[in-house]
């Protein structure tokens, strides 16, 4: 998990460092290729939720047989 969410934390900053180049583009295209790249990465946020929720509830749930 601490791996995953390393990957992810890379990727969201280099999300952010490139937000600061759409003050540069002009157009409708550049606005959708970072509006896709945003949209992407978000999905990826989402599935990190869902496995982290999962895998935090399978925890619990050894833990608690103990």
């Amino acid at each position: 998990m601490k791996e995953r969410s390393k990957i992810l934390e890379r990727e969201i900053k280099t999300h952010d460092n490139k937000i600061g180049g759409m003050l540069e583009c002009i157009g409708n295209e550049c606005d959708l290729y970072y509006q896709d790249n945003h949209e992407v990465l978000m999905e990826k946020c989402k599935d990190f939720e869902t496995y982290y929720m999962k895998t935090k509830k399978e925890f619990i749930t050894y833990a608690s047989k103990i």
